[in-house]
């Protein structure tokens, strides 16, 4: 089972509305109708019509791919998930 594809972090990371299939560990960053669209694996009529839809509303596109980008900003960052690990080695170690 693999986790969150890095290429879905990286499009997100930088603004790109995202479609993808529910699989893994897919369906923890990409929200439903919130940081993007998820369709079904092997549904091509599926994945057709989200992309589809995003391509025709310009408003939808632009909100899903911020709301993904805040996502990764909050979830994701570096700096941050370095000082939460360092507390938990600090915690344990105590």
């Amino acid at each position: 089972m693999d986790g969150i594809p890095n290429t879905i972090l990286e499009a997100m990371a930088v603004g790109t509305p995202v479609v993808a299939t529910r699989l893994s560990g897919i369906p923890e960053v990409v929200l439903p109708e919130t940081t993007g669209l998820l369709v079904e694996p092997g549904d091509v009529d599926g994945l057709a019509a989200a992309l589809a839809r995003l391509l025709a509303d310009a408003d939808l596109a632009c909100r899903l791919g911020a709301a993904g980008r805040a996502l990764v900003v909050e979830r994701f960052d570096l700096a941050r998930n370095v000082e939460k690990l360092a507390g938990l080695f600090e915690r344990t170690a105590a």
